[in-house]
């Protein structure tokens, strides 16, 4: 299961070197994203934690700060739609335990909120 995971590690690894530049060009960030969220379904069983997958890669790929920082960096953009897609797609294809580093539920929820404030 490992390499088919190593495409998503050369994007990412891509935003990271750009951040070091000073840079954090969205398309990168959004582009390695996609590729999370491709392998994730050509890869996933069932619906499992994203603790789990970490396991199964023997936390070689960083999945949970990648995601952390690429939702961070969307919230601060006010990047809502993007960032509200972004927490549905997490929320429906893993397992999530209360308490766990991201509240997705909190953040699509503040979407929404954004969302319908910038429409008024």
């Amino acid at each position: 299961m490992a390499n088919v995971w190593d495409r998503f590690d050369q994007a990412a690894e891509a935003c990271y070197e750009k951040l070091e530049q000073g840079e954090r060009p969205p398309e990168l960030w959004n582009e390695a994203f996609g590729i999370f969220c491709r392998t994730l379904e050509k890869e996933k069983k069932g619906k499992t934690t994203l603790e789990d997958l970490e396991d199964e890669t023997e936390w070689n790929y960083g999945f949970s700060g990648f995601l952390e920082d690429y939702l961070d960096d969307l919230e601060q953009k006010k990047e809502y739609r993007t960032l509200l897609e972004a927490s549905e797609y997490l929320l429906k294809a893993f397992s999530w335990i209360h308490g766990d580093f991201l509240d997705l539920g909190e953040i699509r929820d503040r979407c929404i909120r954004r969302l319908e404030e910038a429409e008024q």
